[in-house]
């Protein structure tokens, strides 16, 4: 269990580092291809007896890729299966690079993530490749839920390994063999989807990053209008030391205390613990706008 612990936090250390990984992920690409090929065109069985539609599913699936065209032209019936791997490889580290190429002309990581080129200001400071925020952002997600769900499946292996005994094997060999298959198989999980959300990425285009931005500033906007309008009322008419009108009879209501608003990264008001963006932001703006319209 130390080792696969060890090898967990090596492998996450590196993703989260500055180092450049994309030879890391082309190796990842040449595991995941020699698996799938392996699984579909086994290497002592003939062309005819293959699953290429499993093969292309899979390419689909993990690279966004389509190989229809090799199938069809019954060219890959003349391949082996490792040059089939090769040309497979070829194909998807083109695909990588023609992908992240296209994201660099229109995207840049500044400090505050990623933002469309043409929305940058002077003081924004390129940081790094958009490759590595992805990989970066990604890779350490998919370590840390595989790992933590990794963890309960060895506690619930330890519980159950002295049933080993009963049919004659050693527990502690067993829980060694058994653990080795469980961490092989996560290693395993962490690499094809990775692959796949990196692969599968999609960014707006230029028109849609800037709709993305008007809707960002029309958001601010009404932000603001809902923090004047609060101190407004807040400030308006008669106060007893409450801050609230003397007059609370029928058809007055009492005056809107001064409300700050939270950042979009804050802690919401409401105390559920989640971002103010993700929890009550938007209900306040429209609440904001219907002010302004009012």
């Amino acid at each position: 269990m130390n080792t696969q612990r060890k090898t967990v936090y090596e492998l996450r250390r590196k993703v989260l580092g500055d180092d450049p990984m994309d030879e890391d992920i082309m190796d990842i690409v040449e595991r995941v291809l020699a698996q799938t090929i392996e699984a579909t065109c086994p290497k002592f069985s003939a062309a005819d007896e293959w699953n290429l539609e499993g093969l292309k599913t899979k390419v689909q699936m993990v690279f966004g890729a389509s190989i229809q065209s090799m199938i069809d032209s019954k060219k890959i019936f003349e391949m082996r299966p490792e040059d089939i791997l090769d040309e497979l490889f070829l194909m998807m580290e083109k695909r990588w690079h023609d992908k992240f190429k296209e994201f660099e002309e229109r995207f840049a990581v500044v400090k505050d993530g990623l933002k469309p080129k043409d929305a940058l200001e002077v003081t924004d400071k390129v940081v790094e490749p958009v490759s590595r925020f992805f990989i970066r952002n990604l890779y350490s997600r998919e370590i840390d839920s595989f790992w933590r769900e990794h963890l309960t499946h060895m506690d619930h292996l330890k519980e159950g390994i002295h049933l080993r005994g009963y049919g004659q094997r050693d527990p502690k060999i067993e829980y060694k063999r058994e653990g080795y298959q469980l961490f092989e198989a996560m290693m395993s999980d962490i690499d094809h989807n990775v692959l796949t959300k990196l692969y599968n990425i999609e960014l707006a285009t230029r028109e849609e990053a800037l709709q993305i931005e008007e809707q960002e500033r029309k958001r601010r906007q009404a932000a603001e209008a809902l923090q004047r309008a609060a101190q407004l009322a807040g400030s308006s008419g008669n106060k007893g030391s409450d801050g609230l009108g003397n007059d609370d009879g029928p058809g007055r209501a009492a005056a809107p205390k001064k409300v700050k608003r939270p950042g979009r990264n804050d802690p919401c008001w409401c105390g559920s613990g989640k971002k103010y963006k993700k929890c009550h932001m938007r209900e306040d703006e429209a609440k904001a706008q219907a002010q302004i319209q009012a």
